[in-house]
């Protein structure tokens, strides 16, 4: 099942109390907008100079599309509504959302979903007679991952992840590690070594890939055959976010090279995160 946005075959006006019309000064034909209070927010809804809804709700648009994170793991959705007059405008704050199963993925009234347990499930949102909805898998809990905060973060803001990885009883050697990323909606600004001693000093990379999409960070230690072992923190790299407002990008990790000191592979899984932009 994969992510739908379905047209309302008679679009009906929204109906809004006097209450919480928020008119324009101006009289005669000036345009003017309601003010929807909701969830987390509210939404401008555009009206004719009567103080009438001029459009209606035609379609929701949902995203990002079937995400997959782990459990405890979050992903920030975001609701669009398009009008019959071709104007969009966000209603994520004040939309209706609904899960599926809790029990697998649960999301709150701002579209913020939280994974529960191993499963697929799905959330979807309503406002104004329109309905969309995307799947949502939650997976086991990866052992290479990249830690980063639940929720929107602001456009232009830094956001620094921590790298790590749990290995088991195998005391980690080296690594090779390919950080994909959307280059229009975040860019590398910094790249430093982890809270595992033998892993603190900065690893290698190049800087001139930092607004490519893909970079390499790779890493040795000569410390110990016996150790690091078990729950490691490799690194911590910063993201600046250049997208725009209500956009948002994947951020995966690819295992080149993990090895034990032993030279044994040390098995990964790994669950890509969204970086979202708050609009």
């Amino acid at each position: 099942m994969s992510a739908r946005s379905l047209k309302v075959p008679s679009p009906r006006a929204l109906q809004i109390p006097h209450r919480n019309r928020r008119l324009g000064s101006q009289a005669g034909g000036d345009a003017a907008s309601v003010e929807i209070a909701g969830n987390g927010g509210s939404a401008s809804i555009p009206l004719d100079g009567n103080g009438v809804t001029g459009a209606t709700v035609v379609s929701i648009t949902l995203g990002p599309v079937s995400p997959t994170l782990e459990p405890g793991g979050c992903v920030q959705l975001r609701a669009v509504a398009l009008l019959t007059n071709a104007t969009t405008f966000d209603v994520t704050g004040v939309a209706a959302w609904s899960p599926l199963d809790p029990g697998i993925a649960a999301v709150g009234p701002t579209g913020l979903v939280i994974g529960a347990a191993p499963g697929l499930s799905s959330i979807s949102v309503d406002f104004g007679g329109a309905h969309a909805e995307t799947d949502v898998t939650v997976v086991s809990p990866g052992t290479l991952r990249l830690a980063t905060p639940c929720g929107d973060v602001g456009a232009g803001s830094v956001v620094t992840s921590e790298l790590t990885l749990k290995t088991g009883a195998l005391p980690l050697g080296s690594y090779a590690i390919r950080v994909h990323f959307d280059p229009a909606i975040v860019k590398i600004t910094a790249i430093e070594g982890g809270a595992t001693s033998e892993f603190s000093a900065a690893p290698s990379f190049d800087p001139s890939t930092f607004t490519s999409g893909a970079t390499v960070i790779a890493a040795f230690q000569t410390s110990s055959l016996s150790s690091p072992a078990g729950d490691l923190s490799l690194a911590k790299i910063s993201f600046q976010v250049i997208g725009p407002a209500g956009s948002a990008g994947l951020v995966s990790l690819e295992a080149i090279t993990l090895s034990s000191t032993g030279l044994f592979d040390v098995p990964s899984t790994h669950v890509p995160v969204f970086i979202t932009v708050s609009p």
